[in-house]
């Protein structure tokens, strides 16, 4: 299980923050070097993305359950997309920091968690 520490990631600003708690990267010290970029904004973003539709949720659902669930399938998904250790793995998909929100909603299913 991994130990990443949420608390230190700014929700706001530099998103250059070291976040502690993730794997040790496999591949050339430039490849390695590239990947702990793309990994640490995958982190961020996803993080502010999850932080961001949270409080909306607590603000319009008022559902603690759905909310409780809602961070544990966070939590969850972050440690599944995190745990690869392939810099090349990294590399190749970069390109899911751009669409990481939505992505995030629909491979949780979190919108069926808040159907009123």
């Amino acid at each position: 299980m991994l130990k990443i520490n949420y608390k230190d990631i700014p929700l706001f600003g530099d998103s250059k923050t070291e976040i502690e708690g993730l794997p040790e990267l496999q591949g050339s010290p430039k490849q390695i070097k590239w990947a702990e970029d793309i990994r640490r904004d995958f982190v961020i973003q996803s993080f502010r993305s999850f932080k961001e539709f949270s409080a909306q949720i607590k603000k319009y659902y008022k559902n603690p359950v759905a909310s409780k669930k809602m961070e544990d399938s966070f939590f969850q998904y972050m440690e599944e997309r995190v745990s690869s250790t392939s810099a090349k793995w990294w590399i190749d998909h970069r390109e899911m920091n751009s669409v990481v929100a939505a992505k995030l909603a629909d491979e949780l299913g979190w919108r069926k968690l808040f159907k009123k």
